[in-house]
């Protein structure tokens, strides 16, 4: 279900970090599904572009959200829900049905590949900018030096970019697109993230109610440059895995 499933709230900022070392990508996933939080996994993969973390559960085949030290962090949001005038099942039930007959390739795939087969931030940019994807998206991308980061935007064939320092939850940055909104919390995330992105304090600590609620599953922090990998899983608000750190 996990790989047919497109349905999460996110919130994603990314920033220098405080200490100068990099951009550090801060990451939450709202996914109304028990159990996802308990059950989070981080793997250690390898692609022909090196190694990677994945924070991923078992049997998911796609990504949305990762680490490759030295290289870039990346996070896939749910863009707003292309409006076609026929009511919200109505448009949901014909995107899913355009995504099967357009046979565009799947977000969370995309960005599996920037993992598996980028050996830079750059190759990873033009990726998930170039690459005709089967419905839209957000994606995030934190490279390893203090310069490097970009929201992505992106329509099934086009795509707007939005430089670092720049925080994104379910709707577009771009003010000339439009589409259905995806959670009425979504601009209220957006305000605490941007208040939040230069929080000193390293780890978890930028981590505040409504950027956590009764729907969040992972919180992730990430800095390419160093190699820092920090997650915890939630539920019902509430820690329901104790706290992992990784340096590569």
């Amino acid at each position: 279900m996990l790989n047919l499933c497109f349905e999460w709230g996110c919130t994603t900022g990314i920033a220098e970090a405080p200490d100068g070392r990099g951009v550090r990508m801060m990451r939450t996933l709202d996914w109304p599904l028990d159990g996802l939080g308990k059950n989070v996994v981080v793997s250690r993969q390898t692609g022909a572009a090196g190694p990677w973390f994945n924070v991923t559960w078992p049997g998911f085949v796609g990504v949305t959200t990762a680490l490759a030290p030295g290289r870039f962090s990346g996070a896939l949001n749910q863009a707003p829900m292309t409006t076609r005038g026929l009511g919200l099942i109505g448009d949901w039930v014909v995107n899913r049905w355009r995504v099967w007959r357009d046979g565009g390739l799947p977000p969370t795939l995309l960005l599996r590949r920037a993992f598996d087969e980028c050996a830079s931030f750059d190759d990873a940019v033009r990726l998930l900018t170039e690459t005709p994807i089967g419905l839209p998206a957000i994606f995030t991308l934190a490279g390893a030096d203090r310069t490097s980061g970009v929201v992505i935007e992106r329509l099934e064939g086009a795509a707007h970019v939005h430089r670092a320092p720049v925080c994104v939850t379910n709707h577009w940055l771009t003010p000339t697109l439009g589409g259905r909104p995806r959670s009425r919390h979504s601009h209220d995330r957006l305000d605490m993230m941007r208040s939040r992105m230069a929080a000193a304090a390293e780890g978890l600590a930028w981590l505040e109610v409504p950027i956590l609620n009764e729907t969040t599953r992972l919180a992730v922090t990430a800095n390419a440059a160093t190699g820092e990998l920090t997650v915890q899983g939630f539920e019902a608000g509430a820690p329901a895995t104790s706290v992992l750190r990784l340096v590569a």
